[in-house]
C-alpha cells in the first residue's frame, strides 16, 4: 500500500482557515425536514450545520425550508444556508424573486447541495448562479462547481459537522487486545450493491456486526436524538466498514466516513477514488476493492491491534486538524 498512500498525500486537498473565529457572525439555516418526502425519517442535516457554527460561538437559526420564500426581517445576518431541496417542484421565475428578497436580510447566500453526485439539481444551479454568492458540495469532483461559472465559487469542505460533540457517548476507551468490527448504515434502491456485499459477509461468516436503518420510515424521534443512537452503534466497535458503491456504478464519499472519524473509531472503506483526496489510505484508514480484500483486511487487523490503534489515532487525529466542527467554522468563515 505504499505507493498508494503516497499518492494519497500529494494530492490531498487544500483548504483555507480563517486563523481566528469571529464570535459576532449571524445566520440562517433553511432546510427540509424529511429526508426524502413525508414519512421518511427526519432530517438531521440541517441541525448538524447548525450545530457545528453554533459550537463556536456563531449565532445561527435553523428554519424549515418553506420558510424561506416568504422570510423577512428587521437586521441583515451574515449569511444564510439554503438546502438546494428547498426549490423543489418550484416555477424559476419564484425561485428568483425569492432569492433577490433574501439578499435585503443577508450579505451571503450559500447554497447547499447534500447528494451532488445524483446531478439532480445540476441545472436548476446554473440557472440561478447570478443570484447567489456560493454553493457547497461535498467533493472537488463535482462538475458543476468545476465549471467556469462557479469555479471560484465552490465550497468543498467534505462533511456537514462531524459527531465532535458527542463524544460522551462513548464512556470508555475500547480495549484494543481485540478489534471488533460492524456496518451500520442503509440498504435501499440506490445503493443496492450492499445487499451482496452483506450477503457475502454472513455467508463468509466474517465478525461483523450488521446494523441496518433505513431512512425511508420516520423512527419518530427528534433528528438530534435519532442520530445519537445511530452515533452509538457506530461507535460500538473498534473499527466501522463502510461501502460505497451506488446502483449506476459511482463510488461517492458519504458521510459516514467522516462520522467515523470523528467518533475515534477505524475507518475499513470500500474504494472511492475521490476520499483520497481528503484521507491518505493506509495512514489514516483502510480501503479494499472486494471481498477478498475485506476479508485479508480483518484478519490482519485482528492480530495487529497495535497498528490497528496508531492508525484509528492517526486518523481521527487527521480529522481534527483538516475536518471538525471548529474546521468547518474557520473554512466557511473564509467566504464571509
Amino acid at each position: 500500500k505504499q505507493s498508494n498512500m503516497s499518492f494519497s498525500q500529494r494530492t490531498l486537498i487544500n483548504l483555507d482557515y480563517a486563523d481566528r473565529i469571529s464570535p459576532s457572525v449571524t445566520g440562517v439555516i433553511f432546510f427540509r425536514e424529511f429526508v426524502f418526502d413525508a414519512g421518511s425519517r427526519k432530517c438531521e442535516a440541517g441541525h448538524r450545520i447548525r450545530k457545528a457554527l453554533a459550537s463556536q460561538g456563531w449565532k445561527v437559526t435553523l428554519l424549515p425550508s418553506g420558510d424561506a420564500e416568504h422570510y423577512s426581517s428587521d437586521t441583515q445576518s451574515d449569511f444564510v444556508m439554503i438546502d438546494i431541496y428547498t426549490f423543489s417542484n418550484i416555477a424559476l421565475d419564484v425561485i428568483c424573486d425569492a432569492l433577490s428578497r433574501l439578499r435585503r436580510y443577508f450579505r451571503k447566500i450559500i447554497i447547499v447541495d447534500v447528494d451532488i453526485w445524483a446531478g439532480t439539481y445540476d441545472d436548476l444551479l446554473r440557472s440561478i448562479s447570478s443570484h447567489i454568492d456560493y454553493i457547497w458540495g461535498f467533493a472537488d469532483d463535482w462538475c458543476v462547481a468545476n465549471e467556469p461559472d462557479f469555479k471560484e465559487r465552490s465550497i468543498f469542505f467534505p462533511c456537514l459537522g462531524g459527531f465532535d460533540h458527542l463524544d460522551a457517548i462513548i464512556k470508555a476507551p475500547l480495549d484494543w487486545n481485540s478489534c471488533t468490527f460492524n456496518f451500520t448504515g442503509s440498504v435501499q434502491g440506490y445503493n443496492r450493491n450492499r445487499i451482496y456485499w452483506l450477503l457475502e459477509t454472513m455467508r463468509r461468516n466474517l465478525p461483523v456486526e450488521i446494523n441496518i436503518t433505513n431512512p425511508l420510515d420516520d423512527d419518530c424521534l427528534e433528528p438530534l436524538f435519532s442520530q445519537h443512537l445511530y452515533a452509538q452503534l457506530l461507535a460500538a466497535t473498534h473499527a466501522a466498514i463502510n461501502l460505497t458503491t451506488r446502483r449506476d456504478g459511482s463510488r461517492p464519499p458519504n458521510g459516514r466516513a467522516f462520522e467515523v472519524f470523528s467518533l475515534n473509531r477505524l475507518l475499513v472503506q470500500e474504494s472511492c477514488p475521490v476520499f483520497h483526496r481528503y484521507f491518505a489510505e493506509g495512514e489514516h484508514f483502510l480501503e479494499f476493492s472486494d471481498i477478498d480484500e475485506l476479508c485479508t483486511i480483518i484478519d490482519f487487523l485482528k492480530s495487529h491491534q497495535r497498528t490497528a490503534k496508531k492508525i484509528c489515532s492517526q486518523g481521527h487525529r487527521f480529522y481534527q486538524e483538516r475536518y471538525s466542527c471548529r474546521k468547518l467554522v474557520q473554512h466557511i468563515q473564509t467566504f464571509l
